[in-house]
């Protein structure tokens, strides 16, 4: 299965392959779900330009985390190792002096302009390049994360 949101851009949609057998029950289940829309072709449109124009934007975003990672890594107080980057996934690691990655998530989210990363652990924070993004967005980022690190006093 190939979901159609994840880093392609679409609204929803996903797509799957497998045997006959498997592709009726797995219509029969969708029916059940609610999932047979008479509107269907117009949100499938969406779909397609995904297929069609993300796969070749996925190096930018790749290419755009890793610059991020790079970036994150030269400031005191986080952890990510830049060449680990494989993808437009980031785990940075949240040091103490940042008071808790919630509270930097929601300090990132509350600048100006607001840079938006989740907190999925007390130390952790995930962060994703998407085609929304650009290299300037990048530099915004990286200045709000300094500009937080020089005011938790991690950077002089």
């Amino acid at each position: 299965m190939l979901c159609l949101t994840k880093g392609l851009g679409a609204p929803v949609g996903s797509v799957l392959a497998a045997s006959a057998a498997r592709i009726d029950e797995a219509r029969r289940v969708r029916k059940m779900l609610g999932g047979a829309w008479r509107q269907a072709g117009v949100i499938a449109a969406a779909g397609l330009v995904a297929l069609e124009e993300s796969p070749p934007r996925l190096a930018d975003d790749h290419r755009r985390a890793r610059l991020l990672a790079a970036g994150l890594a030269a400031i005191p107080g986080l952890e990510i190792d830049p060449q680990a980057v494989e993808t437009n996934i980031l785990i940075v690691g949240v040091a103490p002096s940042f008071t808790g990655a919630e509270a930097l998530a929601r300090a990132l989210a509350a600048g100006d302009p607001p840079v938006r990363v989740l907190a999925v652990a007390s130390d952790t924070l995930r962060l994703l390049t998407h085609r929304d993004l650009d290299d300037e967005a990048i530099e915004t980022a990286l200045k709000a994360f300094l500009d937080l690190a020089r005011r938790a006093g991690a950077v002089h």
